[in-house]
């Protein structure tokens, strides 16, 4: 490679430059940041938390019959339904859902109108 007669460096910023038999003072701009708000502890509420329904092992019921319930619940696939329910049957429980609290407490109830065992945590 070959060395410029300017001995290789970069002008520095702020240096004036050609532009079209113009001479033009290189310059910067600020972009403004956006306004960021966050809450406050004080302002999370429990609806604002996740809440898990658990859905545990059932040796009463058939695993078509849970995994049909799994289906009308929470409008899982058969494959979703069928991946919960064998996660429930080999560890003794699994998450079936995650949303606030009033409508976990209401699927949770629901399973357990099917006779299902069923709990909300957080």
């Amino acid at each position: 490679l070959r060395k410029s007669g300017g001995g290789g460096r970069a002008p520095a910023l702020g240096a004036r430059m050609q532009l079209g038999g113009k001479e033009e003072k290189g310059g910067t701009s600020v972009l403004d940041r956006p306004t960021v708000t966050t809450a406050s502890p004080e302002s999370v509420t429990q609806k604002d938390k996740p809440y898990h329904v658990l859905l545990f092992n059932d040796p009463m019921n058939t695993r078509e019959f849970v995994c049909e319930v799994l289906c009308s619940v929470f409008g899982h696939s058969k494959s979703q339904a069928y991946t919960i329910m064998q996660s429930a049957h080999s560890t003794g429980f699994a998450v079936c859902n995650t949303t606030d609290k009033e409508e976990a407490d209401s699927q949770s109830a629901e399973l357990g109108n099917n006779n299902l065992m069923s709990s909300v945590v957080q």
